[in-house]
């Protein structure tokens, strides 16, 4: 039996670094898992369930090193959340990285006068993402393609350039707003709302990289080439798989799909803030002193929804300060200083009294923009070309009915071509299977099961003695499943799904296929 060499680390101290004292943890391993991709193996109604390496710990022979209120332990005071990890694996090939995450919880578990062992848990970066920030303020910007829009949250978390594989994007989004007014917004959630709208994936990568794979990177190498074929018997494939599951292919059909279109109308200036306090009640701003002012647009459900376009703050128009509460002293206005930040849903403006030796009421200050307003949605169905289609499958499968949840898609023209694509793929039963191997049969198995990821294209045969699926074809890993046990047996699983076409052909790419006679059109 072969297996791989295993090292897994810990940056204890946090200095981005994995080579110091206590930090390689290899030897108190008992027994790994980690898994990550979608959690269901179709590329319409599976998402990205953000990858996991869950790890048993030897925590009895070393006095308790993972006990985190364990003084005498030599991590005492650095088992703290987001410490980084990494997981790798070393064969007759080469070392391959295998997990790349932050470290969520230990939990020890004792058992008196017998083992003791502690539970680690390291998540990947989508789960890191969505617990570690849940306020941001985000800008109004338009007319923007998926990957910009998705490099921008990114960047609004400080989330380094290096640890992202974010593809340009194919679908333009119109108009984006993420959150509420008072800024606050999930990172995640708004990650998957660019996803959903261009029609691509969201995942991690195994060396801890963000990835927004746009709708047309599989449709390009090295995603047009299968890089193995796993086989029911013995010699027929390279590797060959110990059991395979076929998911529901009946819960998979959808032949009604519609994608709501929601449009906007930008208005003309007007005041949509004030400060309340005037007056006696006017704020007082000392020499040097400097106030913040927080102008929020106040959002109505049903129509006004943001603002496009703050205006930047006019003297005497939008603020006046002066020396006494009710305005009867020196004007001061032109003592003021004013910096703003402009927000989708408030503007932020500072305020600085540079008078040298007069306080300064503030008796004014008002914030001016322009509303977005919702119009009615627009609901686009298929077009009249797959009419026909359409009514041949609801004859023969009953009305399956998915509502797209691209809500940031721009117009009707681009709503129209996703739904006819969702048609194209979803109206008939196409297989989706999990694949368990045994990594550890030889080498072979070994080097394919540490080097697989998610998107991979395969290739699975299982019409033979063994399993009479009448399966003989291409499919792309959609999650992938590894579990290490106690005495080294490794075992992974593939979640598939089947190869997207049109009537049997893949889909038309620049340079690669001839359009029309062996592939179909993709938007």
């Amino acid at each position: 039996m072969v297996a791989a060499t295993f090292e897994l680390m810990v940056d204890w101290n946090a200095n981005g670094t994995f080579g110091d004292a206590n930090e390689d943890i290899t030897a108190d391993v008992l027994r790994m898992e980690w898994q990550g991709g979608r959690d269901y193996n179709s590329a319409l109604t599976g998402r990205s369930r953000g990858s996991r390496l869950l790890v048993n710990l030897d925590n009895h022979t070393n006095s308790g090193k993972y006990n985190s209120f364990n003084a005498s332990s030599p991590i005492y005071g650095n088992i703290l959340p987001g410490r980084k990890a990494r997981l790798r694996a070393t064969d007759g090939t080469g070392t391959e990285v295998q997990f790349t995450g932050f470290l969520d919880r230990i939990n020890p578990q004792i058992s008196v006068g017998a083992a003791r062992v502690a539970l680690l848990e390291i998540v990947g970066p989508l789960v890191f993402l969505g617990q570690a920030w849940n306020e941001l303020f985000l800008q109004m910007v338009t007319n923007e393609l998926t990957g910009t829009v998705a490099n921008a949250l990114l960047d609004m978390v400080s989330w380094p350039a290096g640890d992202r594989d974010v593809d340009p994007g194919k679908s333009t989004i119109k108009r984006r707003r993420f959150g509420t007014p008072q800024g606050k917004v999930s990172m995640l959630d708004s990650l998957h709302r660019v996803e959903e709208t261009e029609n691509g994936f969201l995942h991690e990568s195994k060396d801890g990289k963000v990835i927004l794979e746009d709708r047309d990177r599989r449709l390009k190498s090295p995603y047009t080439t299968s890089q193995v074929t796993l086989s029911d018997a013995p010699g027929a494939g390279e590797i060959v798989y110990s059991k395979i599951i076929q998911s529901d292919p009946l819960k998979q059909i959808f032949n009604y799909f519609e994608v709501g279109i929601q449009q906007y109308v930008v208005g003309a200036p007007e005041v949509i803030w004030t400060l309340s306090e005037s007056g006696a009640s006017s704020p007082l701003l000392v020499p040097t002193q400097t106030g913040l002012y927080v102008a929020t647009f106040l959002e109505d459900e049903d129509v006004a929804v943001g603002v496009d376009a703050w205006t930047t703050p006019v003297a005497t128009t939008d603020y006046t300060a002066n020396s006494a509460a009710n305005g009867s002293g020196t004007d001061l206005t032109g003592s003021i200083g004013v910096v703003v930040t402009k927000l989708a849903n408030r503007m932020l403006i500072e305020l600085t009294n540079n008078h040298a030796s007069l306080g300064a009421y503030i008796t004014l200050l008002q914030a001016r923009g322009t509303k977005i307003t919702r119009q009615n949605v627009v609901k686009v169905p298929i077009s009249k070309q797959h009419e026909a289609a359409q009514a041949l499958s609801i004859t023969k499968y009953g009305k399956r009915v998915w509502t797209v949840p691209a809500e940031l898609v721009g117009d009707t023209a681009e709503g129209a071509k996703h739904v006819d694509w969702l048609f194209t793929q979803y109206s008939e039963p196409k297989p989706g299977v999990s694949v368990t191997i045994f990594a550890n049969r030889d080498a072979t198995h070994l080097s394919h099961v540490l080097r697989r990821k998610v998107s991979d294209r395969i290739t699975i045969e299982a019409s033979g003695a063994n399993t009479q699926l009448g399966i003989n074809q291409d499919f792309y890993i959609e999650a992938i499943h590894h579990v290490v046990d106690e005495q080294h047996n490794h075992y992974v699983t593939w979640d598939c799904s089947g190869i997207p076409g049109t009537g049997g052909f893949p889909f038309w790419a620049l340079g690669i296929s001839k359009l029309g006679t062996q592939t179909a059109l993709h938007y």
